[in-house]
């Protein structure tokens, strides 16, 4: 929802504003997960303050991991409110709409199957991440590939061999739930039009 927002909000924006903030929002594409990593914890890692808090939460990880993905869903919800036709905002507008009646009735239902496709591709790509999230782990927190990294490290080759078959049959499970929601929400788009033809 946040990269929807900022999307949203980008298309207001005067032209150079926007061009600034699209430059912002692509640009930890080309950080590496180990500086990403690395700078979290110079930054987090400061005992008795508000971000000090942060390290070795969960909350910090899904931040870490937003931060490091959210280019590719950024450009994603780009293309996608691309394909929202100038013509029926305005239709919504003309018609006394209000701009959430808008936002409601002609944005959501074109750019729901890309927020969900984003949603399902920050999970995916959460769940078998390394690079920057090594640094954040601490002994009572971890996350699945960091610990098939462990165990492969203590000598428990089997054993994280097992456990990456999990992750892989997680991210199959979210690929699947992703293709039968988008079949769902497809599906409802038909129903909803020929509804719409019938009357």
């Amino acid at each position: 929802m946040l990269l929807f927002a900022l999307v949203l909000a980008q298309r207001g924006l005067p032209r150079a504003a926007a061009k600034a903030v699209y430059l912002l929002a692509i640009v930890p594409v080309g950080v590496p997960g180990l500086v990403l990593g690395l700078s979290y914890v110079l930054s987090f890692n400061v005992g008795g303050t508000v971000m000090g808090a942060l390290y070795g939460s969960a909350l910090l990880i899904a931040f870490c991991n937003f931060y490091h993905y959210h280019s590719q869903g950024f450009l994603t919800m780009v293309a996608g409110i691309r394909t929202v036709p100038k013509s029926l905002e305005e239709s919504v507008t003309c018609l006394g709409g209000s701009p959430f009646q808008g936002l409601r009735d002609a944005i959501l239902p074109i750019m729901l199957p890309t927020l969900v496709a984003v949603f399902f591709f920050l999970f995916m790509r959460s769940m078998v991440t390394l690079s920057a999230v090594i640094f954040l782990i601490t002994p009572s927190l971890s996350v699945g590939a960091v610990s098939v990294l462990r165990l492969d490290q203590a000598g428990f080759t089997t054993q994280a061999a097992a456990f990456s078959v999990c992750i892989m049959l997680l991210v199959l499970f979210a690929m699947a739930a992703m293709k039968l929601t988008l079949i769902w929400l497809e599906s409802r788009g038909r129903n909803t039009v020929a509804r719409a033809d019938a009357t």
